[in-house]
């Protein structure tokens, strides 16, 4: 009896999906932030992609932002699935979306010289800024640790002041409060990088 019952709520979920939809669901486009090419467009209409992902660099604001984003969620119903929308925030140099209604973020090396509570506000109004332009998932923060003796050896975390801090406890608790604040303004974080880039040389 179990398995009919989920099996019916699963069917009940996904009735009249294809076996296309339902892939779809799973994938994720780049679009990019200030120009979206039409294969983007594609993979959503044509190729039921479920969500996309906003790369490249935009200093164009929030208004224009939000009009790129709404050109691709418009396209979902209110009655399927809404789209995951994300984008890299992490502040520092890597912050795809900048100008008018979005905060110049400070890298995480930065962040992490807050007192706890106060990133968890920062990132709470940063995470409402990514909300209010249509973004809901931030694949930040960086938890890798970078807990060698040169931490500006490591090229793809240290260099860049990446990460929040050198040692686990540090890290653990400033990138928490990080996501915190994202999770408070409704915007899903994001723990990053699989399997861990802390104490590689190349990037």
């Amino acid at each position: 009896p179990h398995t009919t019952a989920t099996a019916t709520a699963t069917d009940g979920a996904l009735a009249g999906w294809s076996l296309e939809e339902k892939v779809g669901q799973l994938m994720m486009v780049g679009v990019d932030a200030q120009a979206p090419k039409q294969s983007s467009n594609e993979a959503v209409d044509t190729h039921h992609v479920g969500n996309i992902f906003i790369a490249g660099r935009t200093t164009a604001g929030s208004q224009a932002t939000q009009k790129v984003i709404s050109s691709f969620t418009s396209k979902v119903g209110p009655a399927t699935t809404p789209m995951l929308v994300a984008t890299d925030q992490e502040g520092g140099e890597v912050q795809v979306l900048a100008g008018s209604g979005f905060s110049d973020i400070p890298s995480a090396l930065d962040q992490s010289a807050q007192p706890r509570d106060q990133l968890v506000a920062s990132a709470r109004t940063w995470g409402k800024e990514l909300a209010d332009a249509g973004v809901n998932m931030n694949l930040a923060p960086v938890v890798d640790l970078v807990d060698i003796s040169r931490p500006t050896s490591n090229e793809p975390i240290g260099r860049w002041g990446r990460e929040y801090g050198h040692d686990a406890a540090t890290v653990s608790s400033q990138a928490g409060a990080f996501a915190e604040g994202m999770q408070a303004s409704k915007v899903i974080p994001t723990y990053k990088h699989f399997p861990g880039l802390g104490r590689v040389k190349d990037n």
